[in-house]
């Protein structure tokens, strides 16, 4: 993405993040006492939340590293548009596991639907179709050092694959408890649920798949 429209993207994010605070200081001012002028503001502490509470990525049950490797590629989908066609090809929005960060891919998918060569998808109004909740993110991103330097090839695939695993594994999770109930149970263990399981181990690449050789 060319210094201009990356410059645009960040002012566009931040004027979005900076209106949000606003309407969330103003909403404190109105639930707080008016006798005590010097408590209608919102301490640092309370900004500083509410800058947490919106940037906030962590979610139950997501290992940090895919969170990590969700926010390399939201970074790559904003600043580099050539890759931008490949990563929602193999990771779309559905597959993402942040709400946050699907909201931008979904957004993102939507708004290149319109795109051709002549008009590129324009950064700020992609901005200003999300909410605000995202403008801060997306500055963030923008902003970091990591969207200076454009990601090649073998980064960009490590994240994807981080995030497909952490898909497996939860399949994987699935899958035994229904073993374990089978078990529990004295069921038989049906043919297709062990090669549901053969092939999640693929995918962890806790098992690496045998090529039968032709005698």
């Amino acid at each position: 993405i060319t210094s201009p429209n990356r410059l645009e993207m960040v002012e566009a994010a931040v004027r979005r993040e900076v209106l949000a605070a606003g309407k969330r200081w103003n909403k404190q001012d109105d639930s707080r006492p008016h006798q005590n002028h010097s408590t209608q503001h919102p301490t640092e502490a309370e900004e500083n939340r509410d800058v947490s509470d919106t940037l906030s990525l962590a979610a139950s049950n997501v290992d940090s590293g895919v969170i990590k490797a969700e926010r390399a590629l939201l970074g790559v989908l904003l600043s580099s548009p050539s890759w931008r066609a490949y990563i929602l090809k193999e990771l779309p929005p559905q597959e993402w596991t942040q709400s946050i960060h699907r909201e931008v891919v979904a957004t993102l998918q939507q708004e290149m639907k319109g795109e051709t060569e002549d008009e590129p998808l324009n950064p700020t109004i992609l901005i200003e179709k999300l909410p605000p909740e995202s403008s801060g993110l997306i500055a963030e991103l923008l902003l970091g050092d990591d969207a200076a330097e454009p990601a090649g090839e073998l980064y960009i695939n490590g994240w994807i694959d981080r995030i497909r695993r952490h898909w497996a594994h939860q399949e994987e999770q699935d899958i035994l408890k229904i073993v374990r109930t089978k078990l529990d149970n004295g069921e038989a263990i049906l043919p297709e649920e062990r090669e549901r399981y053969y092939a999640v181990l693929l995918k962890t690449k806790r098992k690496e798949k045998v090529e039968e050789t032709e005698e």
